[in-house]
């Protein structure tokens, strides 16, 4: 035993970390059931929310999970710019103790399904109906114990009402939509105002959305869209969202998406902003610190419902922003900026397309870049090349070290207009300063995709224009950045025809940026008449004790179409989890094995990401948010600390559900590639250490062949030989359990490091 340690000791340095075994998922249950909870019709559930309490004072609350979702709250009709009449949606949150087990009832954070601010032709008939307070489409953040969600909605009352009142508000402003099966009447639409319900003990009791009414941060004048962002460090919270002063415009039928998502805008559209320093004690704040970040309208003030006077008389620009993306960031020394950033219309009618531009300021002065009282705030930094269309701009963050990304900003950038295929382009900078990131080298992460090399990183998007990458997501910790974007290499034939198709792949690098490794296919269809959408990348809490190493993608599929001719229909999701930073994937699990369709999944992990919280909506009968929990319950329990030479290294092999089956364990020195089985991979390296512990009869080992008790746990050890050579290398022991029925189970390694 002893000379196979030291012949094998200095392979240890070369092998990767350990790698759990495949994540198993636990049958879905359904969340959004009001039935009990008051008369909401609900069976219409969408854009369900999952957040995950962490660093709660006294550690009382942490581990909670806060679910919010919208679903029908009253048996009424409306008409959205999607083109679907459906009954008027109210939020509700829900959360849960015990891991997703029970949870708490329903609450309605919004209520205002049954209410009114405005009677207009919606449904093209020729006569002005009610249009009910239809909440559309919440988003969730916490920090602390202090929890906010936001939307957009339909109920706007006046400022003399009191809340509940009904009525035609003559500040709330409408919106016409062409229909052909309307014509030759238009359906009209009210405008939405901005919402935020508030709760200070971790989703418990809403402070504002259910003891008080929500919070309404817009007085309906001009039409909210595309929730840009809510964020918050301890009491400090701040706001973004776009306003319309022409209402919501649908899409040109030009992108993969459903249209209306705020990213086509009239001129005049404005990115807002607001903030309070302490959410508890002022949540008001608010209200009453809305500015305009953007310089693009000017505003009538002779009527704004009470609420607080924003703006000046002045000129409207020719621009239009939209789709802001939004930070809070803890910069050190005491001081909080805000970065937002947005796309916004070029003004000249020759140069289509947008830009992305950039604000970061001291989060509760954004009059360091347009006055306060002024309706022209700052246009920005500009990032992006203005001979080109760069849209859908996203953010990724952590406190600045001066060695790290702190701030990484990404985007889809091309030649081409809107629909048009572009690439994925990234600059990442050191400090939050607006020109170091202007001034941050522009890489192109998506060019030449199947074959890229280093070299094309600094590829310009009109080297290849039939190329496409799309749905961009990223995870950063530390020095480890990882961005994944859904890629074709035949944007037209994907789009007019099944004979290609997007996969999800990513791009690592595990050094700040310096240096990419090449793109490496995650999902990997076996089929062109299959397309990935809605991908994710999700790391664990970036808190003290989480595994940096650590991350899970998910993603959903759906039938690639000819468009024009056939119907895209949702097929379903899957997961696959990486311990070491990306350099191995698990086999790719199903989210669920249900025959529903499924689509907008949000995925939560602890600080390992030995357990995954998943949360999605699924449509058979009904349309309902579902929520799961997976992970690996089979582990090796080994000592947290190094083991000394001469010394024995206690294990405990978990196995809760195989009570009584026959288990073998193993021990390694490493884990890539693992040992293939019909049901996954043992994650051990099958070296000649394995074999010899396999055949237990070494003095050496104890506890690695049995039968697993009662309790679950079974006890084992490791004698270390008392060697020099293997001081500073690392043992990984493993095990398989072995059921009279059902699969084997394979279980997630253990450390044993030496010192």
């Amino acid at each position: 035993m002893t000379s196979r340690l030291v012949a094998f000791a200095l392979l240890a340095a070369a092998c990767a970390g350990p790698l759990a075994a495949q994540v198993h998922m636990a049958p879905g249950i359904i969340l959004s059931d009001e039935s009990g909870t008051g008369s909401y019709p609900g069976q219409e559930a969408s854009k369900v929310k999952l957040v995950g309490l962490t660093n709660t004072p006294g550690g009382a609350l942490d581990g909670r999970m806060i679910v919010t979702y919208a679903d029908a709250g009253y048996a009424g009709l409306v008409w959205e710019p999607k083109g679907l009449e459906h009954a008027p949606s109210d939020i509700f949150v829900r959360y849960s103790d015990d891991g997703g087990i029970s949870w708490s009832a329903p609450v309605n954070v919004s209520r205002t399904a049954h209410l009114h601010s405005a009677s207009t032709d919606w449904d093209g008939d020729g006569v002005d109906e009610i249009y009910w307070g239809d909440s559309d489409k919440p988003t969730i953040f916490n920090h602390g114990l202090n929890v906010v969600v936001i939307w957009a909605d339909k109920y706007v009352p006046e400022e003399t009402w009191t809340w509940g009142q009904v009525g035609d508000n003559t500040v709330q402003g409408r919106a016409e939509y062409p229909d052909l099966a309307t014509y030759p009447n238009y359906r009209v639409v009210p405008f939405s105002a901005q919402y935020c319900a508030i709760s200070n003990d971790g989703g418990t009791t809403w402070i504002y959305g259910d003891v008080n009414p929500p919070l309404q941060l817009t007085y309906g004048r001009r039409d909210v869209a595309g929730n840009g962002g809510v964020r918050g460090v301890g009491g400090r919270w701040n706001l973004t969202w776009q306003e319309d002063p022409d209402g919501l415009q649908t899409g040109e039928a030009e992108g993969p998406g459903e249209g209306a998502s705020g990213a086509n805008t009239s001129k005049g559209t404005d990115v807002w902003y607001t903030w309070t320093s302490d959410i508890v004690a002022d949540p008001m704040a608010l209200r009453t610190n809305r500015v305009p970040l953007t310089n693009n309208s000017s505003y009538d003030l002779s009527n704004n419902n009470g609420f607080p006077t924003v703006g000046a008389a002045g000129q409207i620009e020719n621009h239009a922003a939209s789709r802001p993306n939004l930070l809070l960031m803890n910069v050190g020394g005491g001081v909080y900026k805000a970065v937002v950033a947005y796309e916004e219309t070029k003004g000249i009618d020759v140069l289509t397309g947008k830009t992305v531009q950039l604000h970061v300021f001291q989060y509760d002065l954004p009059q360091l870049f347009g006055t306060q009282n002024n309706a022209f705030g700052s246009a920005g930094t500009q990032l992006t090349n203005l001979l080109e269309n760069s849209r859908r701009v996203r953010l990724l963050s952590q406190q600045p070290n001066g060695v790290d990304p702190a701030l990484v900003v990404f985007w889809r950038q091309g030649v081409g207009d809107e629909g048009a295929s572009a690439d994925v382009m990234v600059r990442l900078s050191t400090t939050v300063d607006e020109a170091s990131v202007a001034a941050a080298p522009l890489v192109n992460l998506s060019s030449y995709t199947e074959t890229a090399t280093s070299a094309n990183l600094s590829d310009s998007t009109s080297l290849n224009p039939i190329e496409n990458a799309l749905a961009h997501r990223g995870v950063l910790r530390g020095p480890m950045l990882v961005l994944g974007y859904c890629y074709t290499p035949n944007g037209p034939l994907a789009r007019y025809t099944d004979l290609e198709n997007y996969d999800f792949w990513v791009r690592r690098s595990l050094d700040g940026g310096a240096t990419w490794l090449a793109p490496q296919n995650v999902t990997n269809l076996a089929t062109t008449t299959i397309n990935v959408k809605e991908p994710r990348i999700v790391g664990p809490p970036n808190t003290a004790g989480s595994d940096p190493a650590t991350f899970v993608i998910a993603w959903g599929t759906e039938t690639n179409v000819y468009e024009g001719i056939g119907t895209i229909v949702p097929l379903d999701m899957f997961l696959t989890r990486t311990t070491d930073q990306g350099a191995t994937f698990e086999p790719i699990t199903p989210l669920t094995a249900t025959p529903a369709a499924e689509y907008e999944s949000q995925i939560r992990v602890n600080g390992d990401c030995s357990r995954v919280y998943a949360v999605w909506n699924s449509h058979d009968s009904a349309i309902d948010s579902m929520f799961a929990i997976g992970g690996n319950p089979l582990r090796v329990e080994a000592p947290a600390a190094p083991v000394a030479i001469g010394e024995t290294a206690p294990l405990i092999l978990h196995a809760p559900g195989y009570e009584g089956a026959l288990y073998v364990a193993g021990c390694a020195l490493g884990i890539t590639p693992g040992i293939a089985t019909p049901f996954g991979s043992i994650a051990l390296n099958n070296d000649e250490l394995l074999l010899a512990t396999l055949g237990v009869t070494s003095p050496y080992l104890a506890g690695f062949l049995g039968f697993v008790p009662t309790d679950g746990q079974a006890p084992a050890s490791i004698l270390i030989p008392n060697e020099p050579e293997l001081v500073g290398i690392t043992l990984y022991a493993n095990f398989a359990t072995f059921p009279a029925i059902g699969p084997w189970g394979l279980a997630a390694p253990g450390k044993v490091t030496i010192d």
